[in-house]
């Protein structure tokens, strides 16, 4: 039988009924509910595409808007996945929401990983499924536009989205609605005049570099006198 996945207590998720709280604050107190859905729906999107990405047999994942919750449904045993796979997986949805501006909203996730790793070994997988989801966020961006628009996608539209993405003529993305932060870098040339050289964005804990008015990707650092300074 697939493994499921389902966060958030036992109830219905599609039942409109069962709102999360935050999309019943005011937006001025939060991040708007746009934000919140997406962040939401990049959760169970981050399960599907990191287990996708390391060879897991994904059945299909399910999202409600109304409740914030989803389902993702994996075959592991026919894959035969190693432990830090599995715990890669278990974690991803965590660390993708965050990367699209959420919370986490991982407890049940990170319960399920303490099982079957510790927390060294969970901070390992969490930094490798940052790496994984970055290095395909094209695609797992158009998965989570599509999991937003239909409530249920199957496995195999999963795997031929991040396919699609993959093979575009994109050297690299980084989608506008994960960057919480953002300066311009300039230099001064030699006639005294200030000339722009490029960008510096904070993304999911990290100071990503972007040099010329192309926004060419340099890396990513971990303060931003570093990132501008590669530029």
């Amino acid at each position: 039988m697939p493994r499921h996945y389902y966060r958030g207590p036992d109830i219905d998720p599609f039942n409109p009924n069962n709102l999360p709280n935050a999309l019943l604050q005011p937006i001025a107190q939060q991040r708007s509910g746009q934000q919140i859905e997406r962040a939401q729906a990049m959760h169970e999107c981050a399960h599907a595409c990191i287990a996708t990405v390391l060879g897991c047999d994904v059945v299909d994942i399910r999202w409600s808007k109304w409740s914030g919750r989803g389902l993702m449904r994996a075959n592991y045993d026919k894959m035969r996945l190693s432990v830090p796979d599995v715990v890669t997986v278990l974690v991803s949805g965590g660390v993708g929401e965050r990367m699209a501006g959420g919370s986490g909203g991982d407890r049940d996730d990170l319960a399920e990983a303490r099982h079957l790793a510790t927390d060294e070994q969970i901070t390992r997988a969490q930094k490798r499924a940052g790496e994984i989801l970055r290095a395909n966020w094209s695609g797992v961006c158009s998965v989570c536009e599509a999991l937003q628009r239909f409530p249920y996608l199957k496995g195999s539209t999963v795997g031929a989205l991040l396919e699609a993405a993959r093979k575009a003529p994109v050297a690299h993305r980084t989608d506008e609605d994960i960057c919480t932060a953002r300066r311009e870098v300039t230099r001064f040339t030699k006639s005294g005049k200030r000339k722009r050289a490029g960008e510096i964005r904070f993304i999911a804990g990290a100071w990503h570099a972007y040099r010329g008015y192309g926004n060419q990707y340099v890396g990513r650092f971990n303060d931003h006198v570093a990132a501008s300074n590669s530029i």
